[in-house]
Order: structure tokens, then sequence, then C-alpha cells
């Protein structure tokens, strides 16, 4: 449980969290023991993950915003264990884009108790696994900015917070000249605004960037805006958030296993990797199946 997430948006304190986990298994005729244990610095929950590979654990929740999700995941793949969120998060975009809706704390730990198994993909970039969407470029960037104003979510809420960013980092973004190899095509040279790679639909607090994308279809999903003018960008905001900017011309949109993207710049590219912020010149990703399952059943899928 990641006591900060959400800026303290959803806070609630470990004895609270066990009774409601208490008081569902009760409602449901079954018996549980659950262990809440607190993190207190990035990776501790990738740590306190691992540590309980071993263990008689059937599920490892993570309780808090998809950074923690992020951490639970690299730390318990190929565990065996299962995987569960309580989205205590700013955006919750992984509960979303396993689910297809934002999904309540309460039916959440419902799930948790139940315990149905259904299988997920994840996937790598470089030598980490995420669950739901990375992001190279202009979106990471935004993304960056978000993330050192995580206080501002408790008064104006992540979309808005994400929302005002974007339009703070639009005019001044210097597009990207990258080299893309998708599986086995010829590779291509392209000068791109962002790149965002998904296994989930969702991210930045709503934006469905790769709204075609699916869980357990064993592919992920590259939408790439190409460069364009600060003007254009702005406009097409709006189509960006609701998933409608695959019939721009702007767009270039497809499914692949393996992927290889290389900076042709003398610079590193930003990234945002299920929310966490970094930097890189390279990057190769690959979707990865039958590493892990989760205890909530997969939303609708797209057409």
């Amino acid at each position: 449980m990641n006591p900060e997430a959400g800026s303290g948006r959803f806070r609630m304190d470990p004895e609270e969290l066990e009774r409601r986990f208490m008081k569902a298994a009760r409602s449901s005729g079954t018996e549980i023991d659950i262990e809440v244990v607190m993190t207190e610095v990035a990776g501790d929950a990738e740590k306190i993950s691992r540590e309980r590979r071993d263990s008689r654990i059937d599920v490892i929740a993570a309780c808090g915003g998809d950074g923690t999700i992020y951490e639970v995941v690299n730390g318990s793949v190929g565990s065996g264990k299962g995987i569960g969120i309580v989205p205590l998060g700013s955006g919750n975009d992984g509960i979303v884009s396993i689910t297809g809706l934002h999904r309540s704390i309460d039916d959440c730990i419902s799930d948790i108790i139940r315990c149905d198994r259904h299988p997920l993909d994840i996937a790598r970039m470089n030598d980490r696994y995420f669950l739901n969407v990375v992001g190279v470029g202009m979106d990471a960037a935004i993304n960056h900015q978000v993330a050192d104003r995580r206080d501002l979510v408790k008064r104006v809420g992540p979309t808005v917070l994400y929302t005002y960013c974007t339009f703070r980092v639009i005019p001044g973004w210097k597009d990207m000249e990258v080299l893309i190899e998708l599986d086995d095509e010829e590779p291509m040279q392209i000068k791109a605004k962002m790149l965002t790679i998904g296994n989930g639909t969702t991210c930045g607090g709503g934006f469905r960037l790769t709204p075609k994308a699916r869980m357990d279809d064993g592919l992920l999903d590259l939408s790439l805006i190409k460069s364009a003018g600060v003007l254009r960008t702005v406009l097409n905001v709006p189509k960006a958030f609701k998933g409608e900017h695959l019939n721009l011309d702007l767009t270039f949109y497809k499914k692949f296993r393996r992927m290889k993207v290389i900076s042709l710049e003398d610079r590193e590219l930003p990234l945002h990797i299920d929310g966490e912020k970094g930097f890189s010149r390279e990057f190769e990703f690959e979707a990865v199946s039958g590493k892990i399952w989760t205890v909530h059943r997969l939303g609708a899928r797209p057409s």
C-alpha cells in the first residue's frame, strides 16, 4: 500500500483498508488472511513483491496508483501469483485499461477476494516489464510535467492537470527523428512528435492513445503521431483524448510483437513507463504472454 498515492486524494489508513477487506470477505462467506505492507520509498513495492515470490500468498494487490502496479508487476512476474488492484491513485489508468471502466475500490476488493483467474498479457521495454502504456516523446514530456505538479491533483483532478501540462509542453516541444524496426518489416526513418506503445488503452488520466489495444491478444499497439505544427497539434488534442485521432493523416497505428526504436539525434528522449518517468536513446519492446494473471475480469473489447 502506497500511502502517498494520488497525492493523498484517496488516502486511507491501513487499518481501514484491512477492515474493508475483512467486511467484504465476511459478506461473501470467504475466509482470508491479509497482510497490509506500507511502502516508504520508490522501489519498495517491487522489493516487497519479490520477497514474497515463494510464499503461500495467492494474490499480491497493488494498493495505490499506476506506479505501484508497475512495481508489483516487476516484482512478481513469473511467480504464479495473481495481481490485484485497489485504485488509490490520481489517474488509475491501469484498472481502466483492464476492465474498461473506472472500477470502485470496493468492487476491486471483491474481485480480489473472489480470486477468479484471468490471463493477462504484459509487455517488456528493455529490461523492465509494464502492464499498461509506455510513451516516448512529447507525451512523456507532458507526463514529466504532471509528475512534478502532483500536489495539484487534489485541487483540479488528474484530467485537468494533464490537459494543463499538455498545453504547456506543446509550444516548446521539438519533434524527434527516430528509426523504427517493427517485427520483420523494413526499418523506417520518421520525424515524430510522440510514440505511444500500449498493452492497454488508456493513459494520462483518460487519454485513449491506443484505443484498439487488447490485453489478451499477444500483441502491442503503436500509435505514432507524426511531426506537425503547434496549432494543428493543439486542435487535435481533444481527438486524442477520445481515441479519435486514428483517422488523422498525422497518425500511424499498427499492432506488433516486437519493436526497436533508436533516436537519430544527439539527445536522450523522454519516456514514461506506466507513469514512471525516465530517458533513453534506444528502446526495445516485446509483448509477453503467459507470465501473469489478474483477479479482474477484462472489459469489453474494442472493435
